[in-house]
């Protein structure tokens, strides 16, 4: 962004003798008396404030796509009236970028990629219009026929991969259900430990910068959109956020925003704390923290295989589809019993399919033949009791003696 202008065209008065006082002081977590900020450009007797009806707060890069951010403020004191700004202009001029070097960028191209940026980028912006005059740079390289074969390191060569586990040595094994099952689900997945990435990539100033060029890697070559933390804090370290609110002394926040947004190095000034913001009681400071994610992040806080295995078992449960059969399907699956066996569907089409040629309910139990044995029964494990019992006392029958058979 080169140059931005703020006009207001219509104003209108809200309330005259308006009297502005301070806020009560803030207090942090143990007690502490924060100081009370500065009022910025007010005017005292006389004047607007604030001075003006916006603010930039600076450009972020979301895909490679620059978003500049501004602040607008409708309403303002005016001689001691409080006014509203009903009409206000936002004019922006920009040039090209002259550095850009650390802005992420994909080198892959994958299928709707493209297309979801822009569909995403409509909802960020007041011009979307203009992502398609991007040259984003990212080639189309030709998928592999051997199945899913990605490499080592996040490369241009060898399979797409779209979902990182990025655990350690000890519990890489565990996390390997899990990796197969999304693999399975066509979301194709590979793991690498905190320690295979120390060993075999660029270093960064700490732990938690290199496993981050790792991901930017991972992003930019091998097309990733998903990054799950396979540990808790001590297994896989997270990244500590200075923050001087509410008091000048400040405080470390521990978050993983740090994998998800890879614009910047979160550390503009270089000294010791990271994700320092502008505008707030860290005097001088400004780290140019982009928040625009490009991957998504999780972490499951896990400790040992232990933990890994029940939150796997938790996460396959819920991502299978529970499977209610239709009645011509269920009545397929019937016939081609040869023992009793177990059949789930809504009991609301029990009865069409007795209906169907050759079934009918009965009062025992079949122990030979093409059976489904004790069907009602069966569907009170998936449907409400209540709807199953009222079904069974239609049919004079106590549920677990009724039975569908085909003869």
């Amino acid at each position: 962004m080169d140059q931005y202008r703020f006009t207001f065209k219509s104003v209108r008065t809200i309330a005259d003798g308006f009297e502005s006082t301070l806020a009560p002081p803030t207090f942090s977590v143990n007690g502490e008396v924060a100081p009370l900020a500065p009022l910025a450009d007010w005017p005292g007797a006389g004047g607007r404030a604030p001075s003006s009806p916006g603010k930039y707060l600076g450009t972020g890069y979301y895909h490679g796509h620059a978003i500049a951010g501004f602040a607008v403020f409708p309403l303002a004191v005016e001689d001691g009236s409080l006014i509203l700004l009903e009409d206000l202009e936002v004019e922006v001029s920009t040039r090209p970028a002259t550095d850009t070097g650390e802005v992420v960028r994909r080198q892959r191209l994958r299928d709707g990629f493209r297309e979801k940026v822009r569909s995403e980028l409509s909802s960020l912006v007041v011009n979307p219009g203009l992502s398609g005059s991007y040259r984003l740079g990212d080639v189309r390289v030709e998928k592999d026929k051997g199945g899913f074969r990605p490499t080592s390191f996040p490369s241009l060569e060898g399979s797409p991969v779209d979902y990182v586990i990025i655990t350690n040595d000890d519990m890489a094994g565990a996390y390997q259900t899990l990796a197969d099952w999304k693999t399975e689900k066509g979301v194709p997945t590979v793991i690498r430990t905190v320690e295979w990435i120390a060993a075999n990539y660029r270093n960064g100033s700490d732990p938690q910068e290199t496993i981050r060029n790792f991901i930017k890697d991972a992003y930019a070559k091998w097309g990733v959109t998903y990054v799950l933390i396979g540990g808790d804090t001590e297994q896989v370290p997270e990244r500590l956020a200075r923050s001087c609110f509410p008091t000048s002394a400040g405080y470390n926040l521990p978050t993983d925003l740090y994998y998800a947004c890879l614009d910047g190095d979160w550390n503009a000034d270089h000294d010791q704390w990271f994700a320092e913001m502008p505008g707030g009681l860290c005097p001088g400071n400004d780290d140019l923290v982009d928040l625009y994610a490009e991957v998504y992040v999780g972490r499951l806080p896990t400790r040992n295989d232990a933990d890994v295995a029940l939150l796997t078992s938790k996460i396959i449960s819920y991502e299978t589809p529970r499977r209610f059969l239709t009645v011509s399907s269920a009545a397929s699956q019937l016939r081609q019993s040869t023992r009793p066996g177990s059949i789930t569907m809504p009991c609301s089409s029990l009865g069409a399919i007795t209906k169907e040629e050759g079934f009918r309910l009965t009062d025992g139990r079949i122990g030979s033949g093409r059976v489904a044995n004790d069907a009602l029964a069966l569907m009170a494990s998936m449907m409400p009791l209540a709807k199953v019992s009222k079904y069974a006392s239609k049919a004079k029958r106590r549920i677990s003696a009724l039975s569908l058979k085909y003869s």
